[in-house]
């Protein structure tokens, strides 16, 4: 069974999965944020907290410690989320299940584009692993913890173009292959800071800076973000590079140690034969014995 810090490939069924925590991932702020427009005092909070923020944070820390069960941590947190909403805030259309209704009709649209866009994602992500592209990379990458954070760097810079979560599944895929599908942990979140640190200045690479760029902002408004961006993918990368290095070179000799002592071969397999001596092997006194030939009429032949 693998190491709970390693993240493995998985069967193609958990494609589904991805699709289906992200879509659930990204409706739980509609959840969240469609309480009714009270004051806030009025809101349930914890420590000057809103409940509704504790629970999603609740739900995200789940999926980070739990992360090979992502798919029934989102599943339960967006439902106690329903559930503590109709019960307690109820929506901005109104409380109880009709609100809950009217709000769907009215978000309806919003989580069909997720899921296409996720999808799409997905898919997207699955022909990059079957275009067999990742498995040259590490003919390219440093052999050392360099070629990890460069790697970092890849996703980044991949990132400025296409959205963060494209460039963040594009980025596990080459991380699985590079690595051989051992993955700390650590490293994974690394990933994911640099597919979102990578659209911070652009226009194309986030959902937001697209959003304010169709709002009127100027591209070059939000080009400056690359500086803290830069900033964070070193401070983050290097660590996390270092960490999945340790890890790497711990499975290479794991594997080393494991063919110290290779199964035994039969003797043909091995190439140990069993073939007479060569002639110049013959014993010292070979010479004199007599030449083989006929044996005259009327002799018998003596054994010594």
């Amino acid at each position: 069974m693998p190491h709970p810090r390693f993240i493995s490939s998985a069967p193609a069924g958990s494609w589904l999965a991805l699709v289906s925590l992200g879509l659930i991932s990204a409706a739980l702020p509609l959840f969240a944020y469609g309480a009714d427009p009270a004051p806030a005092a009025t809101l349930p909070e914890l420590f000057g907290i809103p409940i509704d923020f504790i629970i999603f944070a609740t739900i995200l820390l789940g999926v980070a410690l739990f992360h090979r069960h992502t798919l029934a941590v989102a599943l339960t947190g967006v439902t106690v989320l329903i559930a503590y909403k109709l019960l307690f805030t109820g929506f901005k259309t109104g409380p109880g299940f009709p609100g809950f209704g009217l709000h769907m009709a009215h978000e309806w649209v919003i989580l069909t584009n997720l899921l296409g866009l996720l999808l799409g994602f997905a898919l997207l992500a699955k022909h990059f692993e079957d275009s067999h592209i990742p498995a040259v990379l590490p003919r390219f990458l440093p052999n050392d913890w360099k070629g990890a954070f460069f790697l970092l760097v890849m996703i980044f810079v991949l990132s400025s173009f296409l959205d963060n979560i494209a460039a963040g599944m594009i980025g596990g895929t080459m991380a699985l292959t590079v690595f051989r599908k051992k993955v700390h942990i650590g490293y994974l979140a690394a990933i994911v800071a640099a597919s979102n640190a990578g659209g911070a200045g652009s226009v194309v690479g986030d959902t937001t800076t697209t959003m304010m760029w169709i709002a009127g902002v100027p591209a070059i408004q939000v080009l400056d973000a690359y500086v803290a961006a830069g900033l964070a993918l070193v401070i983050c990368g290097i660590p996390a590079a270092l960490q999945q290095h340790r890890v790497r070179r711990g499975g290479e000799e794991a594997g080393r140690h494991s063919g110290d002592h290779p199964p035994a071969q039969p003797a043909a397999a091995a190439g140990v034969t069993h073939a007479r001596p060569p002639a110049s092997a013959a014993p010292e006194n070979a010479a004199a014995r007599p030449a083989a030939g006929p044996i005259p009429s009327g002799s018998r032949a003596r054994h010594p």
